[in-house]
C-alpha cells in the first residue's frame, strides 16, 4: 500500500493558515494590547486659536499635517463627529533592546467660539523591550518610553496653526 506524501496535505494546510493570517490587522502583530496607550495630560500640546469658516477646514489641515509626518489615520478609531483623530502605530525596529520605537498621534479639535478652534495634539512613543529578537515584530514587547515626547506635539500644533496665521 502506498502512503500519501507529506507535502500533499502540508501545502494546503499552510496555505489555509497563511490566508487566515492575512486578514489580521497590523496591530495584531504586537504583544499586549497596543490600543490601551493614551497620552498623559502632560503630553498634550495646543495650537493657537485657529480662525476658519468651518471645522472642516481645520480637520483637513490636521489630516494633512499628520499625513505629511508619515502617519496613516486609523479610520476605525477616528471620529469626525467627536472631532477625535488617532493614527496607526508607526514602528521602527532596531537590533538593540530599547532602541526600537513605535509612535502614534492623538488629536482633538475643540471649538472655542463660533468660527474659532484649537487643536490639541499628542504623540505617544513606546519602546521595544524585547532582548532576544528585537527586530521581529511578532515578538516585540512594547512599553512606554520614559523620555517625554511633548516637543513633538508642540511642533505638530505649530504646523497646524501656521496655515491659519494672519
Amino acid at each position: 500500500m502506498k502512503r500519501p506524501h507529506a507535502a500533499s496535505w502540508l501545502l494546503p494546510a499552510l496555505l489555509s493558515a497563511a490566508l487566515a493570517a492575512g486578514g489580521c490587522e497590523t496591530t495584531g502583530l504586537f504583544a499586549g494590547n497596543p490600543e490601551d496607550a493614551t497620552p498623559d495630560a502632560s503630553e498634550w500640546a495646543s495650537s493657537v486659536e485657529l480662525r476658519a469658516p468651518g471645522v472642516d477646514t481645520v480637520w483637513e489641515r490636521l489630516r494633512l499635517v499628520v499625513a505629511g509626518e508619515g502617519y496613516r489615520v486609523d479610520e476605525k478609531k477616528t471620529s469626525f463627529e467627536k472631532r477625535s483623530l488617532v493614527t496607526e502605530w508607526r514602528a521602527q525596529y532596531a537590533p538593540a533592546r530599547f532602541e526600537g520605537k513605535r509612535r502614534r498621534i492623538h488629536a482633538e479639535v475643540v471649538e472655542v467660539s463660533p468660527k474659532a478652534w484649537i487643536v490639541k495634539i499628542a504623540r505617544i512613543t513606546q519602546r521595544n523591550a524585547d532582548i532576544d529578537d528585537s527586530m521581529n515584530p511578532v515578538k516585540a514587547e512594547w512599553e512606554d518610553d520614559p523620555k517625554s515626547d511633548a516637543a513633538a506635539g508642540e511642533l505638530l500644533a505649530w504646523k497646524i496653526g501656521a496655515a491659519f496665521a494672519e
